[in-house]
């Protein structure tokens, strides 16, 4: 409380921050020097303001993305009649549904379902789903509270940089089919830049473990490379 700190240490409401009001419990509101409710950083006469504009701007929010799914569903519903990209609506590659950037995007480039989710989503969230005794469907996360392990981060790093270095590798190899196929210039380098990216993707995720670890490659002396001449 401010009754704790000495008085010439209590400065005006309005030069203090943030962090400043919640190290002092401080009402956050700004220009209030009130002390802030238990369940809250807020005074009782700033709170119920707050929580309205934050369940007011959650409401928007969710209604915001209820239209983008909606417009998205119409544009794909649209794009599969004219028989065009998923995606973005550009070129399809012959005997799939989605254009060369997007098929090495993908990453699956033998079968692009149109009902296929791209990550997987609903499998996933099917696998945590279970039915309660009364009926209740409920999502279980993972088993204990707080953050993963660091080897949990680490494996699931290094199976994103896998699963990016293998859409890198057959993207390229799309990108040399591509040549022999009656497809622009244009769009064969534009498959073979998105297979790049995903290679570069595979790389920030590796890194990011490296980083994890404090890993430091030691410079070998030069005298001591073996002489290629």
């Amino acid at each position: 409380m401010l009754a704790d700190f000495p008085r010439e240490l209590v400065f005006d409401a309005k030069q203090l921050g943030y962090h400043e009001k919640l190290t002092r419990q401080i009402c956050t509101y700004r220009g209030c020097n009130e002390p802030p409710l238990e369940d809250s950083n807020e005074c009782a006469k700033h709170t119920p303001k707050s929580r309205h504009r934050k369940r007011r701007w959650w409401r928007k929010r969710a209604a915001r993305l209820k239209a983008e799914r909606k417009r998205l569903k119409k544009q794909r519903k649209m794009f599969a009649k004219r028989k065009r990209c998923l995606v973005c609506g550009a070129k399809r590659v012959k005997g799939q549904e989605h254009c060369v950037k997007h098929a090495v995007r993908i990453g699956d480039l033998d079968k692009l379902a149109l009902d296929k989710p791209l990550d997987n989503k609903a499998a996933r969230i099917a696998a945590h789903t279970s039915i309660d005794a009364d009926g209740r469907s409920r999502f279980r996360g993972q088993g204990k509270r707080g953050q993963p392990k660091r080897g949990a981060i680490d494996a699931k790093d290094l199976s994103y940089a896998l699963d990016a270095l293998g859409r890198g590798i057959k993207g390229l190899a799309f990108a040399e089919a591509l040549i022999a196929q009656p497809f622009t210039k244009a769009e064969s380098k534009e498959a073979e830049s998105e297979a790049l990216a995903q290679l570069h993707q595979a790389k920030g995720f590796v890194e990011d473990v490296l980083k994890r670890h404090r890993f430091r490659l030691i410079e070998t002396d030069p005298a001591d490379k073996p002489n290629r001449r």
